[in-house]
């Protein structure tokens, strides 16, 4: 077989003729390339380079934007912390002012009921000094009798006295007028003082408020914008997870009663002796009963006993079991997509940076992303605490129940029936936090257990047993 390309010397038009000539001992054939096809491909060619770079560029500017506003929630944060430090200054200040106040108040009504008394006295001094001036004048018109010139004299000494005791009064009297000006001046400025004080703390709060508004706005556009580049990558990921050369699967017209039956049974015996183990020391380490859980759904463990015939305990029962008792727990995770950032057990808070215990995990996803029931159950509580935020609690029986905290809201009431997989709320940053999560909580018995053990039992479960 031998093989040709012969091209046109003299082309009519911006493209030459290319024709490819096959030759075999017996055959031969001939394939002809226009222009026009040339010209077909090579536009097909630059359109496609367009769209790729349209599609790097527009990446890239959203990548950008994203950036940026991840800064601004970061400048807005900081900018409330900065706040919250000012305010709790002033309200530092504003206490110490108060009982500065306080003070001068008590020091004021104390120099007013001094005040009083000395004006008591100060008026009876001058009562007496009215009689004694009444006496004397009478007396210095009496000058022919000694005893009463004695008498004269001594008046005259007591009225000397009197006046002496007067003008002590009345400087003491000028004294605490004065101090007691000088007090009013003093509660005036501190009147002054705590006025600005308030219009100051209220232009913080109102700051403040402003400022958690704006970091909430940039968070919320942070998650639409995280929310559009998954959906527009969804399709990308379907691509590139999907084999390029994979045959199409032939779906069977109807499916026989018989071998699904066969297909479940398949998927129970994929847990596996081991398996159902390590669910049972799982369960066992977080002070389960199991014995009394697996007996509940028919589930043997024993190895003795009594011989029973297949047709009354067969493997269709057994799956059964595993299947009811494996959907009563939650192995599942309250997200479809989170990253864990942080772990069940001791860390530094992040708030005063000492050591505490987490009582669950934090998982992170974008903001007001749906949160998931892990297990069915009844709602027990859905409300506002303070350190937990917009909080759920589901109890799933068998002394087994779960706690979503930190949402933006929440969709399920007290006492409501919930499925596995059935929304509850809406992932947020409420309560004592400090960015966007869910705070997820396993408990047994009411004491706090590590999550990450019964989400890492799902991984022994087959999709089949969910």
């Amino acid at each position: 077989m031998a093989g040709e390309m012969i091209v046109d010397p003299l082309p009519r038009g911006f493209f030459p003729e290319i024709r490819f000539s096959l030759r075999t001992a017996t055959r031969s054939a001939e394939l002809h390339l226009p222009p026009a096809v040339q010209a077909a491909a090579l536009a097909a060619a630059l359109g496609a380079c367009c769209a790729l770079a349209y599609l790097a560029v527009d990446r890239i500017g959203h990548d950008r934007l994203v950036a940026e506003r991840e800064m601004a929630v970061v400048r807005a944060e900081r900018a409330n912390v900065d706040l919250q430090d000012d305010l709790a200054g002033l309200r530092d200040k504003l206490a110490e002012t108060t009982r500065d106040l306080g003070q001068a108040q008590q020091r004021q009504a104390a120099l007013s009921a001094e005040s009083g008394l000395l004006r008591g006295e100060l008026q009876t001094t001058d009562t007496r000094l009215n009689v004694l001036d009444e006496a004397h004048s009478r007396l210095s018109q009496q000058k022919g009798e000694v005893q009463q010139l004695m008498t004269s004299s001594h008046d005259q000494r007591e009225l000397y006295q009197l006046q002496a005791q007067r003008a002590t009064l009345a400087a003491r009297l000028s004294k605490v007028e004065s101090d007691y000006l000088e007090e009013q001046d003093r509660v005036a400025q501190y009147k002054t003082d705590l006025d600005g004080l308030a219009k100051k703390l209220q232009q913080l709060s109102a700051d403040r408020d402003n400022a958690a508004k704006e970091r909430d706005r940039m968070r919320a556009r942070v998650g639409e914008l995280e929310q559009k580049l998954s959906m527009r990558e969804a399709p990308e990921r379907v691509a590139e997870a999907k084999p390029a050369n994979a045959p199409p699967a032939a779906a069977p017209a109807a499916a026989a009663p018989e071998s699904s039956s066969r297909a479940a049974v398949g998927g129970a015996a994929g847990i596996g002796h081991r398996g159902l183990d390590q669910v049972e020391r799982v369960l066992a380490a977080a002070g389960v009963d199991v014995e009394r859980l697996f007996s509940q759904f028919g589930v043997n463990r024993a190895t003795g006993g009594p011989f029973v015939a297949l047709a009354k305990a067969g493997p269709a029962d057994e799956l059964s079991g595993i299947r009811g008792l494996i959907q009563s727990l939650p192995l599942s995770a309250p997200l479809a997509d989170y990253q864990i950032e942080s772990g069940f057990g001791p860390r530094h808070d992040p708030f005063n940076e000492r050591n505490a215990f987490h009582t669950g995990i934090d998982l992170s996803a974008p903001y007001m992303s749906p949160v998931y029931a892990t297990a069915p159950g009844i709602v027990t509580y859905a409300g506002y605490r303070p350190d937990y935020g917009k909080v759920v609690e589901i109890d799933h029986g068998h002394g087994i129940s779960t706690v979503y905290a930190h949402l933006h809201r929440y969709t399920v009431a007290d006492g409501e029936q919930v499925s596995a997989h059935t929304q509850i709320g809406f992932l947020g940053s409420t309560g004592r936090s400090s960015g966007p999560h869910v705070h997820y909580e396993v408990k047994v018995h009411g004491e706090p257990q590590d999550p990450e053990k019964f989400l890492e039992l799902a991984h022994l479960i087959p999709v089949a047993q969910r």
